[in-house]
């Protein structure tokens, strides 16, 4: 047998003493980290810092939230089964608390079920969820976890207890939605209070917060000590010494301290001697700022973000920062939140439509928002391109039009469920030609492009008739007074298409309006109420008190009760028209 040669992979050097016995830093080594849930929690209220670096991650990953994928009444139904729920405040506020303690749960809670038993989606029928909870891990005590590794769930706890509960009730995991704060690599290093959990995100950050909140108290705390006045008396001892000449002493000492205050003068005896002493804070500032930056790295936030200040340098935007941020978010999303509310996601379905659509599915909305200049920007290019390939005539009409198309749809800024919308063929657009910029009355209107969804939805409403798909419009301008049209100029809020999108939602009404009874759906948008104020300014009237744009549904009678609107509404370029007064009388309504 030959010799044995001991090989370690770690760097000495005897002459230096490198990670040798008289290095000390050969002695520093990481210790179990020991955080009650009363330091956390302490931590949590009173730093400012450890409150962001568990808020903000879990409030910017779900202020966005998502958009479903479906036709317009299916996710009218999902938006409103998950407002009844108030499933994104659940899960915003589960994730806090699993930032916080390791761990957070929501429980689907199925009216008649079993809490002890898995949870079969397929089970769930219409308003089947009845409410969710949220319990973090400080009442959700984890069973015994599965320790064999070809059964589904292994290292996962078998079942979970209500700690307090009158019952112990057993829940499966199948009726939660279980999310973690910092994961450790394997389920088994957790104990104690992380058993079937995980590690607080503050657990790796502590230091890092602590130190920042250290270096911040005692730069406060030299603020007392920035100026300092001393005055040297002879023979201080001897009358420190004796209660009668001190208590003269402390007399005189207050008596010169007002003088100075009065007059800014200090009168002393000629043997004593005053100065005064100055703190330099001239490297503090960097100290904090380093210290910050610290906790911003262990949090994983941006200082722009974290500090909520713009970024500093002549060539510094910020936006990489925040783009890797964002990415780092979407991943949380698509990686944790996602598989974790799968369950759930299948049970709200079923809840919300009574069946399962296969077609119906979800994407996370993005968090990197374009500027309007940015948007407007894209649009313009867009348009620019298909008119330089419209002027070369290489392509033919047909082709260039369907390649128009898929450019305009790919760039416009209108959601993805308008492509679900039944929409009519394009509404009439009447070629106007003007003699000359003679000033003449104005009434400015907009098509209702997917008027076919309006008209679905009042026959579902009860409405015996309503005007004709053709015929639904917006009113934008209503000038008696003349105007020269030119001056109005072109309407900025449009799309490529000249079309305006009011996105799903929003304030909705219904309500009886005008002399002639018309009912009317009322809706908000900024786009509409913005061009009507623009046209004011050029000198056209309005009749009436205020703007609130609206669509005449009807000039019959309307049900009782009747539900709003909800879905989006398509409307089509701006049509400009002299007013005609009769206008309504020529209008003769449909069944829907």
């Amino acid at each position: 047998m030959g010799n044995v040669t001991k090989i370690t992979d770690s760097l000495k050097n005897f002459m230096a003493k490198l990670n040798t016995g008289q290095d000390k830093q050969s002695f520093a080594f990481y210790a179990d980290p020991d955080l009650t849930d009363q330091q956390l929690l302490n931590a949590y209220r009173t730093s400012w810092m450890a409150k962001k670096t568990v808020d903000l991650p879990a409030k910017d990953a779900t202020r966005k939230w998502r958009e479903w994928q479906s036709d317009v009444y299916n996710i009218q139904k999902l938006e409103n089964e998950e407002s009844r729920l108030l499933l994104p405040q659940r899960v915003n506020q589960a994730m806090i608390e699993a930032r916080l303690y390791g761990g957070a749960a929501i429980y689907i809670c199925i009216k008649g079920d079993d809490p002890s038993t898995p949870l079969e989606p397929d089970s769930v029928g219409l308003r089947g969820i009845e409410f969710l909870t949220v319990m973090s891990r400080r009442v959700l005590t984890p069973g015994q976890l599965e320790t064999d590794p070809m059964r589904k769930g292994y290292g996962l706890p078998k079942h979970y207890t209500v700690s307090g509960s009158s019952s112990y009730a057993k829940i499966d995991p199948s009726r939660l939605v279980l999310l973690y704060g910092a994961k450790l690599p394997d389920p088994e290093d957790a104990g104690g209070l992380q058993y079937g959990w995980a590690d607080s995100v503050l657990t790796s950050a502590f230091a890092a917060v602590r130190n920042a909140d250290s270096v911040a108290a005692n730069i406060a705390s030299l603020v007392y000590e920035s100026k300092v006045d001393v005055l040297s008396i002879p023979g201080l001892a001897d009358i420190m010494s004796d209660s009668r000449t001190r208590e003269m002493l402390v007399e005189r000492v207050q008596l010169c301290s007002m003088l100075k205050s009065n007059n800014a003068m200090l009168v002393i005896d000629g043997e004593e001697d005053y100065d005064s002493k100055s703190f330099n804070f001239a490297g503090l500032p960097d100290i904090e700022r380093q210290a910050l930056q610290a906790v911003s790295g262990a949090a994983d936030i941006p200082v722009t973000r974290f500090l909520g200040q713009t970024p500093s340098g002549l060539s510094s935007t910020g936006e990489a920062d925040l783009k890797n941020y964002y990415d780092g978010l979407a991943s949380m999303q698509s990686l944790e939140l996602t598989p974790a509310l799968h369950v759930l996601d299948e049970c709200l379905i079923r809840s919300a439509l009574g069946n399962r659509d296969p077609a119906v599915h979800y994407e996370w909305a993005s968090l990197w928002q374009m500027s309007d200049a940015e948007k407007s920007k894209i649009s313009k290019e867009t348009a620019e391109t298909i008119k330089i390939l419209a002027d070369t005539a290489l392509f033919p009409d047909d082709a260039l039009s369907a390649a128009a198309a898929n450019m305009l749809m790919q760039h416009s800024t209108m959601p993805a469920t308008e492509l679900q919308i039944n929409v009519d063929d394009e509404p009439d657009e009447k070629a106007l030609v003007i003699d000359s910029s003679k000033p003449r009355s104005l009434y400015v209107m907009r098509k209702v492009v997917n008027s076919k969804d309006l008209i679905a939805w009042a026959k579902k409403q009860g409405f015996e008739n309503t005007l004709p798909a053709n015929e639904m419009h917006v009113t934008v301008a209503f000038s008696r007074a003349l105007v020269d049209w030119t001056d109005i100029g072109y309407d900025w809020t449009s799309d490529e298409r000249g079309r305006v999108m009011v996105k799903p939602g929003g304030p909705r009404l219904v309500e009886t309006l005008g002399d002639k009874g018309a009912k009317v759906l009322i809706f908000a948008s900024d786009d509409l109420e913005y061009r009507h104020e623009s046209i004011i300014n050029c000198g056209a009237s309005w009749d009436y008190d205020g703007y609130t744009p609206h669509i005449t549904l009807t000039y019959g009678d309307m049900p009782e009760g009747v539900e709003p609107y909800r879905g989006p509404i398509v409307l089509g370029p701006e049509i400009f028209e002299e007013i005609n007064d009769d206008y309504a009388d020529d209008l003769q309504e449909t069944k829907p």
